[in-house]
Parts: structure tokens; sequence; C-alpha cells
């Protein structure tokens, strides 16, 4: 099982890979977002944005609220068209996380998710959202991936975590973003910060349509580390230890908040 890190990437997911791939994370931190929805309620005719928005997966997920006015931004056309297609409501903007195309202090409460990690300057974009949040604003970073923590069993399946933090950096990716929210928080000036991580829980039921999306990922991702028999042999093994009960696999996913 040998690592080739001079091999040329392979071509990227479909559109309905990617979408799969959100919707699973957004089910994944679906309790912290619901809980945050509550405790900072959002009042008629307020404004929201999401940067970093993608195939709208958090779209049917924001609380209708009288009069609310949704945003999303991406960079991604493809994926800001198919979100426009799934959903009729929101409006959408094709724009970068770092020059935001909004007035300052327009927006009541502005986040992302799964975003930070792909960016080379994430407080650039946290300061930008910030810059478009009113005063006393919400910013809220619901979910980073810390793929340093990573741990797997059974142990044959450990591998993977060095092969996928690899891979990420190799497509420009920072693998132990979580870790780093609170400084990106604190250096971003923003006040009454809350960090943590979302809570891990294990035995859960067998789910095959998560089950094979995340294969998909790990296909995509470390098809030019292993052969095709290595992947499917991993696989094999995940799938036998998840039937037998003895599957772990915990990635550590921060979230914060702070107002402006």
């Amino acid at each position: 099982m040998g690592i080739d890190l001079e091999k040329p990437l392979r071509p990227s997911l479909s559109i309905e890979d990617w979408d799969k791939r959100f919707t699973l994370q957004a089910f994944w931190s679906r309790k912290l977002r619901e809980t945050c929805f509550i405790d900072f309620s959002l009042s008629p005719f307020s404004k929201i944005l999401e940067v970093g928005s993608g195939t709208g997966s958090l779209l049917s997920t924001i609380p209708q609220v009288p009069g609310l006015s949704v945003q999303v931004v991406d960079i991604d056309y493809q994926r800001l068209t198919f979100s426009k297609r799934k959903h009729d409501h929101g409006r959408h903007t094709l724009a970068q996380g770092e020059f935001l195309p909004f007035p300052s202090g327009i927006f009541d409460q502005c986040f992302c998710h799964y975003l930070l990690l792909w960016l080379i300057d994430p407080i650039s974009v946290v300061l930008e959202m910030k810059r478009v949040t009113r005063k006393e604003g919400m910013i809220f970073i619901f979910s980073e991936p810390d793929y340093g923590g990573r741990i797997d069993f059974p142990e044959e399946l450990t591998p993977l975590k060095e092969l996928q933090i690899a891979s990420l950096r190799r497509q420009g990716a920072n693998p132990l973003i979580g870790r780093q929210i609170p400084q990106i928080l604190q250096k971003a000036g923003l006040k009454s910060i809350h960090t943590g991580m979302i809570s891990w829980s294990g035995n859960e039921e067998y789910d095959q349509v998560a089950f094979e999306s995340e294969w998909e990922m790990l296909r995509s991702d470390l098809a030019d580390f292993l052969s095709t028999e290595d992947l499917l042999h991993l696989k094999e093994v995940e799938f036998q230890a998840i039937k037998d009960g003895s599957r772990v696999l915990y990635v550590p996913v921060f979230y914060g908040w702070g107002t402006v």
C-alpha cells in the first residue's frame, strides 16, 4: 500500500456527488445549528448571509421568519446554479468571500460551513463577514474539521488519516483548520467568542447512502495514492467493521461564533 505524491490529481466529483457530500455534512451539524437558531433567534425582516453556500445544503434548514431575507454567495458558478434550481428561496450571488459585494453592516447574521479549510487566508474572509454584519450582529463558523485528530479502528484503517491529510494538502486545503478556529475569531476581533467541538456519537446504524457518499469522496481523494484494489479492500474492511459493531471513526469538528 504505497503512497505516490507525484501522480496528477484525478478529475473532480460530479455536481450531484458534491451535493450528496454537502447534504451529509449539513446532517452532521444539524443539532448545533438548530440550537444556535434557537439561542440567537432571528427577528422578523432580518437579513442573513451564508458565505461559501455550495449547492445550497443549508438553505432549507434556515428557520422561516416573517420577512426574512436570505443571501448566499459562492465562487463556483456550477454549484450556485445547481442551488438556485434546487431552492426557490434565497438570493444567489457569484462572489469571493474576500470581496463580498455588499455594503457594510447590512446583515444581522453571517455564517459559513465547511468553508475555511479550503481558504488560503481564512481570517480575511471572516473579517469580510464581519464588515458586512451590523454592530452586535452574529458571525457563526458552524463546522470546520481537524483531520490531525482523526481516529480509526480497526487498525487496518489507520492509514486513512495520513492519506487524507496528504490529499487535502495537495488540493490546497488546510486539514488542521479546526484547531485554529479560536485563534481566527480572536484575530478577527470578534466579541463574546464561544468555541467548541461537535460531540461524537458511536454505534450509529448503518446508513448506505452516507457510507457510499463517504467512500465516493475517499475514492476521489485517494485514487492517486492507492490502487483500486487497495481502496476496495479498505472499503470492505470498514463495511465489515460497521456490521460487527467494531468500527470507530472520529474526526474532530470545531465550531465557533462571536459578535461584531
